[in-house]
């Protein structure tokens, strides 16, 4: 029970019932389908692995995220050519050096997808120039 309730789940629980059932006398009918719940998360950007040769928002996504890297200047076309390519390989390499589980492949799959999403590399909290909106579009929990 919270501090704000003085009422215990339980009784919450009946009186919803009754209000329920007294609704469904009064009116003579019941609510016979509910619209199913959104799913926690949808399937995004980030859900997806992106290599050369691909296009489209998605990969502007990326190539948005990858320029706010150190020494990264990307044309955002949505076109993962090999100067995209070339940049993931860069920021994947740097990446390794921390964590070995990046892979050095120049595909953006789940560990680039986790890097890209973090706000948080270069300094001990979020930089104010981090693309917030564009990660969020893209998929990112941030």
């Amino acid at each position: 029970m919270s501090a704000t309730s003085t009422v215990p789940r339980t009784w919450k629980r009946r009186i919803a019932g009754i209000v329920s059932a007294t609704l469904i006398a009064i009116t003579g009918a019941a609510v016979t389908s509910i619209a199913a719940p959104t799913p926690a998360h949808a399937a995004t950007c980030t859900s997806y692995n992106y290599s050369y040769g691909g296009n489209g928002t998605c990969v502007r996504y990326i190539q948005t995220l990858l320029n706010w890297q150190p020494g990264i200047n990307l044309a955002v076309d949505g076109q993962y050519g090999s100067l995209t390519r070339q940049a993931v390989i860069s920021r994947q390499t740097s990446w390794r050096y921390w964590d070995s589980s990046v892979a050095v492949d120049g595909i953006v799959g789940p560990r680039t997808w986790a890097y890209l999403c973090s706000p948080y590399y270069y300094g001990t909290g979020p930089a104010q120039s981090y693309p917030f909106a564009v990660a969020r579009a893209a998929g990112c929990q941030v």
